[in-house]
């Protein structure tokens, strides 16, 4: 494969040139970040191949603001492999893709069992396609050349991808669904871009329910804090700083200082000793519980008890839940698009909870972010087990043979 790597201003001017002339209306992108090694989510590397042209490999470090690219680039189709993860790290450069084709939901919505880029490459074009430095530290400099070829590789395919499914998504009807799913992901993206610190939240620590104490939990989130604080300061990964292990440790044995903290024998604990004591001392200081992450229980909750209550204290809307679980299943074994695509799990359990009459689960669904093609396609089977009380067997779809795609 041909690609050329990005790393001087020069090459960069002549990048853009390259670019400039060529009259592609597709960009294929993809991102490499350091997920693991450092605490931000920036891109470090930035793949682009526009049409079936050469790939240019662009070293952010080089070019930190690419709004020259974004504006080369801004009349073409952007093509990604789960661009959700990519598209706010691209953001921080500038770059802001406005037309998506994402092979993974195209992969999801048109029926396919197997979603990853290497397996859609096998399944497709039959192309083998190695991940093997998918989880590497992409903020090392100098990239290795094997790096490198691996990053090529990743957008190698995407144009052949895109016409493929595409022409899959257009056989099962399903193509004004699948630029409704993008267009929906290019807004939320916009939407929570900046919004990334609300999404860390303390009580993500592994484990964190076996701590049952108030002074545990004080532990847990004071050293929690320090831990982010420092992991943000130093742009390195947070468990590099102190393993969730070692939280949980102290949490549990409701260490009371320094010296208790240091019997862990991790090196951050010495390296850091400062900001452990202050942590420490606030957690033996605190007297109430530990704040909750308000914004995301605002977002989620809707004032609907936790599930996990519902058999026993709601025991009808717990029963709704249940044949609707088992009707989304046969929606999913029927259209072959995963539950999570059609409807999520709060969403259900939204449903649930509030429906009582017919007519109910549209406007109930209307309340939230589900787009057009969902409601359509799952409003008249939620309606009829909820109203007659019982999951009915799906005889008015079945999935074109010619396109089965049988998991290998």
């Amino acid at each position: 494969m041909r690609y050329t790597f990005i790393g001087t201003h020069d090459s960069v001017e002549s990048a853009f040139t390259s670019l400039s002339s060529d009259t592609s209306a597709v960009t294929a992108c993809d991102v490499e970040r350091a997920q693991g090694y450092v605490y931000d989510n920036n891109a470090y590397i930035v793949q682009i191949r526009r049409g079936k042209g050469d790939t240019f490999i662009f070293d952010t470090a080089h070019q930190p603001d690419m709004t020259r690219l974004s504006d080369i680039l801004q009349d073409t189709t952007w093509v990604f492999h789960a661009a959700d993860q990519d598209l706010h790290s691209l953001f921080r450069l500038n770059i802001r893709p406005q037309t998506l084709f994402d092979t993974k939901i195209a992969a999801e919505i048109s029926g396919c069992p197997r979603i990853g880029l290497a397996s859609l490459s096998s399944d497709f074009l039959g192309i083998p396609m190695s991940k093997q430095h998918q989880a590497e530290n992409w903020s090392r400099r100098p990239v290795p050349p094997q790096w490198l070829d691996y990053a090529a590789g990743d957008v190698e395919y995407l144009y052949d991808l895109k016409e493929l499914l595409t022409q899959r998504l257009v056989m099962l009807g399903r193509l004004e669904w699948f630029k409704e799913e993008c267009h929906y992901i290019v807004a939320k993206s916009v939407r929570t871009y900046g919004q990334e610190d609300d999404l860390k939240w303390w009580k993500h620590i592994p484990h964190f329910h076996d701590i049952h104490d108030k002074r545990g939990r004080a532990i847990a989130y004071q050293l929690w804090r320090a831990r982010e604080d420092i992991a943000k300061k130093n742009n390195i990964a947070p468990h590099w700083v102190l393993p969730n292990k070692a939280l949980n440790w102290a949490a549990t044995r409701k260490v009371r200082g320094y010296r208790g903290l240091c019997a862990y024998g991790h090196p951050g604990v010495r390296r850091y000793r400062s900001a452990w004591k202050h942590a420490l001392s606030l957690a033996w200081q605190m007297t109430t519980e530990p704040p909750r992450n308000d914004r995301k229980n605002q977002r989620n909750n809707h004032g609907i008890p936790f599930v996990s209550r519902w058999k026993y204290d709601a025991p009808d809307k717990y029963q709704r839940l249940q044949l609707l679980n088992i009707t989304q299943h046969m929606l999913e074994q029927t259209y072959r698009i995963p539950m999570h695509m059609m409807v999520s799990q709060a969403r259900r359990q939204r449903i649930a909870w509030l429906w009582k009459k017919e007519g109910d689960v549209r406007a109930i669904l209307d309340d939230t972010p589900a787009r057009k093609w969902q409601k359509n396609l799952i409003e008249p089977y939620f309606e009829r087990t909820l109203s007659t009380g019982d999951t009915l067997e799906i005889s008015d779809y079945s999935f074109p043979e010619e396109l089965l795609i049988l998991p290998s």
